[in-house]
């Protein structure tokens, strides 16, 4: 501590003399200023000093015999950092598609190496938590931002001034050890496949085509989530990953939601009684044939519908998705075709009860719907399908495919055409059993 003050006296000597000879203000004023900086340097360093003997405590604290059989942790500190690639989200299994994602790979000097990604994003946000810190870091070759996007990065630039800042970080006593540092660097720490894990045989060809780490990702998440048919299969919990871009919390987040509203909406038993009511004109229910890619494919005919009860036609929609998805599609997922033949206003559903079906969809089940065809869709009803667009989201709208009867070999690599014609048309041959189709769950 004397050795410091005496610095610092000496500092504000050196600036006074060199300023005296402009005037005592200004001498005076420069004097207390750079005494002002060295105080702050001061503190600075003995943060520093209090931060290092608090780490270096935390680590002699794991030598107890109460943390003699945690798991030991490994050194960050002087750790080799290699950038092994640069790639898209989708493509390094990010959490965002639409960023570019350095790979690196951390080799420790006490264990074996992993790989981890990071966008620019997290390492900008990264050193900005450094730099709020108010620790000793003088390191000011960061790339800057580009502000045009990714669309003229230098990313050969940009990767020599991101090792140069991680070589930095790493190879700093302190820095290296800090939570954030170490939490940034860590090894994505992933829970093993459990053995019970439940793999229908229709699903071995998507888990075969998977890494370790997606596996993993996989059994936790179905280990975490709450007991549900459809949504312990691992081909469910597939989707959802890749929707979420294979980010673990959003997913889970987004499955929890679903079964949450599986808890509370869905029916535990759907009234048989309604059920066959409703289903007596044949005017909603599951094909009895799969699509090429294996999905349920569900007939709507509106020209048939027989009541007007909102409860009633909401009620059979779910038991015609649920009962395509649980038990007729291996798959779990379902195409629907629409049939617009003979139709007119009159038929036209409730739009409230149309509005509570349009949301569920895209809520609960837009995972599971592939593509809804609209067959002979008069070009009157065609020009007013653009007032009902704006009720769907863009996934919906995507999914819309306008086809005729008459020519339905547009879609024959997804639908056979002879078995579609015994359902749709103006000449259906399918007659449905309704005593053999409505079964209870």
């Amino acid at each position: 501590m004397k050795d410091a003050v005496q610095a610092t006296f000496h500092i504000v000597v050196v600036v006074f003399s060199c300023c005296i000879h402009v005037s005592i203000t200004v001498a005076i004023t420069v004097s207390i200023a750079a005494a002002a900086l060295r105080l702050a340097s001061l503190h600075r360093q003995a943060r520093v000093v209090a931060i290092a003997d608090a780490l270096g405590t935390k680590v002699d604290d794991a030598a107890t015999p109460e943390a003699a059989t945690a798991k030991p942790t490994r050194t960050l500190h002087r750790a080799r950092v290699v950038f092994t690639g640069v790639a898209l989200g989708s493509d390094s299994k990010a959490q965002d598609k639409s960023r570019m994602y350095f790979s690196l790979e951390i080799a420790p000097t006490d264990g074996a190496p992993w790989t981890i990604h990071r966008s620019y994003s997290d390492f900008r946000a990264l050193r900005n938590t450094l730099m709020a810190t108010s620790l000793y870091f003088q390191h000011h070759s960061f790339p800057p931002r580009s502000p045009f996007g990714n669309w003229l990065v230098n990313y050969a630039k940009r990767t020599q001034g991101l090792v140069a800042f991680v070589t930095y970080v790493v190879q700093h006593d302190v820095l290296s050890r800090l939570p954030a540092v170490v939490a940034f660097f860590a090894m994505p720490e992933l829970e093993p496949t459990p053995v019970d894990l439940d793999m229908p045989h229709a699903h071995e060809r998507h888990w075969d085509t998977l890494s370790a780490e997606q596996r993993a990702m996989m059994a936790t998440l179905q280990q975490r989530l709450s007991a549900d048919d459809l949504y312990r299969c691992p081909i469910v919990l597939l989707r959802h990953l890749q929707a979420a871009a294979w980010s673990l919390p959003t997913a889970q987040a987004r499955l929890e939601t679903v079964l949450g509203w599986r808890a509370t909406s869905l029916p535990r038993s759907f009234d048989m009684d309604v059920l066959a009511h409703e289903l007596s004109t044949g005017k909603l229910y599951v094909a009895d044939f799969l699509t090429h890619d294996d999905r349920a494919l569900a007939i709507v005919k509106l020209y048939k519908e027989n009541t007007w009860s909102a409860e009633h036609y909401v009620t059979n929609i779910m038991y015609t998705i649920e009962h395509g998805l649980r038990r007729v599609s291996p798959v779990h997922a379902m195409s629907v075709v629409i049939d617009f033949t003979n139709y007119s206003l009159q038929y036209c559903p409730d739009m409230a009860a149309f509005q509570d079906f349009v949301t569920m969809v895209e809520k609960y089940y837009m995972e599971h719907l592939g593509t809804i065809y609209l067959v002979d869709l008069p070009w009157v009803y065609a020009n007013m399908l653009c007032v009902i667009k704006p009720l769907l989201n863009a996934t919906t709208r995507s999914k819309l495919t306008l086809v005729k009867s008459s020519n339905l070999r547009a879609i024959a690599d997804a639908i056979d055409p002879t078995e579609l014609l015994r359902h749709v048309g103006p000449r259906p041959s399918f007659e449905l059993d309704v005593a053999s189709y409505l079964r209870p769950f």
